[in-house]
């Protein structure tokens, strides 16, 4: 139209989204209706034409007309919410071995990311994805999300395999059932429902009403009277479970009755970890294994006994004053008590230790979050939404901080999704015909055995291995620039799919292969990944010229038992005394040789709150720039490598000199000092994933709400449990809460000691000067890392394990500054005490002084 005034401008909006034009509601006027619509041109005020002066697009927008003027700058900055433009059906009927292809494309202004979703993980950013060969495993919910800095849209695709039990049958039978487990909870907690395990067409059927209902009587704040997963003998056959899964979304269950673990013609049992774990205990062969529940010290705290986390019914009054649980706002605590924009550095140690500390952890544990579905209903719910109400699978947190003109629900809320409950417990305890409290899933081996190296499931492992069978020895990998590197993740079918968040106006970047789901999260932890497959493929080199008779398994097997005892050698003599301190060293006590009666499987508390205390080691910069990173020390205040500037980086990790930069940069970058005032860095409560995110995320305030949606006890229980006074009032606690203003604060935001967070106050005790953990984490650390030597039949000192001869070379050659060494790019010196901070030339050491294994010796 050469009349509208080149001042206006174009806008695309969504059917009934409400424009609000200086207090008059406008409605878009849908495409069939606008040439029986009165419209009008818009101008626009001078300061936003500037702005816009060069685009050479004409621009108007169709409006019912109200008035003349208006101010559109909001609208004009934010731009426009993604509309999904295409997308496949619904529902989609397929035979095993057909060929499916699902197509979605999306539009928005700026132009929305697209990615495809399973599990609750991103397996693609491509906007067709193709299965050539429909399996089993690919029955199920798959998610189209477009997303951009203003919302995003998705759509849900569910798969159904011909002959697959399927959730579309008709459940709205059976009432008759239904309503027993609501009088049976009342009176016992045993509820006679009938043998459910059999699991048949019909018996899904009631099993799937029954949860159903539970949902529904538990959201009703009803309180159980539940057992705990340990005084139940249930299990479930492999079959049972993946059709549990496939209703509930709950993870796991499945009884152990695949391998005879006494048969000691299997190489995979007698001689080297399994893959999942499984039989590391023969008579118990789950202990430590891959997809079980997190072992619990103390019973779980539910708000309703079940399955509720505390504070899931805070907002209603009534329920308060029966409970007297209501927990504070985790970001009122965070920014009241944890983050911190000042930080003081730490005079001994390096980020090394961190960055080993990480690296470990994800070795040792990760829970299994739920999908972005509704449990048991088709709805897809968008869990960076729901802050202002709990709905399953979300517990996300609101911003009490966020801006009250802030209209997009996105910038209010913190998102979290529950993690996902082991199957036979909570709501789907039903089909035992009793109520078992919900317990959450850990993904990965309990073992200090490099699983984040080689995978916790078989089709992870196959395809880390070198795809040559010649060369099956090796770990596959990439060469870039005549250097290994990991391999690009491009099998997007693996059930564990990278987490790979790209910035959002970014469509190209690649992410890495590894054994772990998290390790293209951060630069640091990125080159760890790439550190040790380089020092596979070096010793299991050197095997294939020593051992030219050893198969390519043995070679693989052999190298992979020697990594394993590396990293726990690491760990138990240079990095876990520098964080429990001597007073921690000795509670630990000797080794006494392996223990069949102890269960190393990975605790609760430590995985959701315990080993988070890593947190408080990170300093702002990841890494330090220096003029010469072996000499000079002189650097500005903030010159380096910002913490959320390392987040989800991977394409910067092969670029010239990067490699051993970060590892030159994180020997030289002080820790950032633990002390209870300065307990989290703002890069980690105000900046988390700040590129990859159009709203950061806040580390501390997740780690509060994560230990609530686990049921961990209150602080003053674990400290019972660790054998400290309970504290009658706050002021009980001066002996390991040091700062009378801290407890003020904690008194302030939580009122009693029986209702404060244990990750808060653990984080708030103070350490000796000798440690970076104050008495209840050191309590908690000890009692796992004890399990862990003690209950794994092939840590690396137990009897049989290693000669005399291979146990010395391990020992006298293994340190991280000689893995770094002789894996980096180039570098020709490092410090002698790989944690620790250089202070003079003399913390230096020439590569080629120090000792090498002695392969020979195997």
């Amino acid at each position: 139209n050469s009349k509208i005034n080149k001042k206006s401008l174009n806008f695309c909006l969504k059917l009934n989204q409400t424009l609000n034009i200086e207090n008059s509601n406008v409605k878009p006027v849908q495409h069939s209706n606008v040439s029986s619509t009165k419209v009008s041109t818009i101008h626009l005020p001078d300061k936003i034409n500037n702005k816009h002066k060069s685009s050479e697009k004409k621009e108007r927008i169709v409006y019912e007309h109200q008035q003349n003027r208006t101010n559109l700058l909001e609208i004009i900055t934010n731009g426009s919410t993604p509309i999904l433009t295409k997308v496949p059906k619904s529902i989609y009927r397929i035979k095993l071995g057909s060929k499916l292809e699902l197509s979605c494309e999306a539009d928005g202004n700026p132009k929305p990311t697209l990615k495809w979703i399973r599990f609750g993980r991103t397996f693609s950013f491509n906007s067709t994805i193709i299965i050539e060969k429909i399996q089993p495993d690919d029955d199920g919910y798959y998610e189209c999300q477009a997303r951009n800095r203003n919302g995003k849209a998705s759509k849900e695709i569910r798969i159904i395999i011909v002959g697959c039990i399927s959730s579309e049958s008709n459940l709205n039978q059976h009432r008759n059932l239904l309503q027993q487990i609501i009088e049976a909870s009342k009176y016992s907690k045993r509820i006679e429902l009938g043998n459910l395990i059999t699991l048949n067409t019909t018996d899904v059927l009631k099993f799937f009403d029954l949860t159903r209902l539970l949902i529904a009587y538990s959201d009703n704040r009803t309180q159980f009277d539940a057992l705990n997963l340990y005084e139940s003998n249930h299990s479930l056959t492999a079959t049972q479970a993946t059709v549990m899964g496939n209703f509930t979304g709950c993870v796991g269950g499945a009884r152990f009755e695949t391998f005879d673990c006494f048969d000691d013609n299997s190489d995979e049992f007698s001689e080297y970890y399994s893959i999942t774990g499984i039989c590391n205990n023969r008579k118990n062969p789950k202990w430590g294994a891959s997809v079980e529940p997190f072992l619990r010290l103390l019973p779980a705290n539910y708000a309703d006994g079940l399955v509720k986390p505390i504070g899931w019914f805070d907002n209603e009054d009534d329920w308060w004053m029966i409970t007297k649980t209501k927990r504070p706002n985790p970001r009122k605590v965070t920014k009241e008590l944890l983050s911190t924009e000042a930080v003081t550095n730490d005079e001994l140690h390096n980020h090394l230790l961190m960055q080993f500390g990480q690296f470990l952890d994800h070795d040792l544990t990760f829970a299994a979050l739920s999908d972005n579905r509704n449990l048991l209903e088709n709805d897809l719910v968008d869990c960076e939404r729901t802050c202002h109400e709990n709905v399953e699978p979300c517990y996300s947190i609101f911003r009490p901080d966020s801006s009250k003109s802030t209209i997009n629900d996105y910038d209010k809320c913190i998102e979290l999704k529950r993690s996902a409950e082991y199957c036979g417990t909570g709501y789907t305890s039903v089909v035992f015909g009793q109520l078992i409290r919900r317990e959450q899933v850990n993904l990965i081996t309990s073992f200090i055995d490099g699983s984040q190296i080689y995978g916790n499931n078989f089709e992870l492992f196959n395809y880390l291995r070198h795809p040559n069978q010649e060369n099956s020895y090796l770990l596959n990998s990439t060469i870039i620039s005549n250097q290994t590197y990991l391999p690009k993740n491009d099998n997007y079918q693996l059930l564990l799919s990278m987490d790979c968040q790209m910035e959002p106006e970014r469509s190209d970047q690649e992410c890495f292969l590894a054994g772990d789901h998290r390790a293209n999260e951060q630069l640091g932890l990125l080159i760890f990944h790439n550190l040790w497959l380089r020092n596979h493929n070096l010793l299991a080199r050197k095997f294939r010229l020593l051992r030219p008779n050893w198969t390519n398994d043995k070679i693989f097997y052999e190298t992979r038992k020697i990594i394993s005892a590396q990293l726990q050698i690491i760990v138990y003599r240079d990095w876990l005394p520098l964080i429990i301190g001597s007073k921690g060293m000795k509670m630990l006590g000797a080794y006494n040789g392996y223990d069949e009666t102890i269960n190393p499987s990975i605790s609760n508390v430590f995985a959701t709150a315990a080993m988070r205390f890593g947190h408080t080691l990170v300093n702002k910069n990841l890494i330090r720039k220096f003029a010469n990173l072996r000499h000079e020390r002189k650097h500005s205040k903030d010159d380096g490598t910002k913490m959320h500037q390392a987040f989800f980086r991977p394409d910067q990790l092969s670029k010239a000199e990067v490699f051993d930069l970060l590892l030159l940069g994180l020997a030289r970058t002080p820790l950032k000092k633990s002390i209870p005032e300065q307990a989290i860095s703002d890069e980690l409560t105000e900046h988390l994933f700040r590129l990859s995110r159009y709203q950061p995320l806040d580390l501390a305030s997740i780690n509060i709400q994560r230990g609530r949606d686990h049921a961990l006890p209150d602080y003053n229980q674990w400290r019972k449990f660790c054998g400290l006074k309970m504290a009658a009032n706050f002021d009980d606690l001066k002996y390991e809460i040091k700062n009378p203003e801290i407890r003020k604060k904690l008194q302030k935001l939580y009122g009693h000691p029986d209702n404060v967070d244990l990750y808060v106050a653990g984080l708030m005790e103070n350490s000796d000067s000798d440690a970076k953990i104050g008495p209840t984490f050191r309590c908690l650390l000890v009692d796992q890392f004890r399990r862990l030597r003690d209950g794994d039949r092939f840590f690396y000192l137990n009897k049989n394990v290693f000669t005399d001869e291979q146990l010395k070379q391990l020992e006298t050659t293994t340190t991280l500054s000689a893995i770094i060494c002789q894996n980096s790019d180039n570098i020709k010196t490092i410090i002698k005490k790989s944690f620790h901070l250089p202070n003079d030339n003399q913390s230096w050491i020439e590569c080629d002084q120090l000792p090498k294994i002695d392969l020979t010796k195997w």
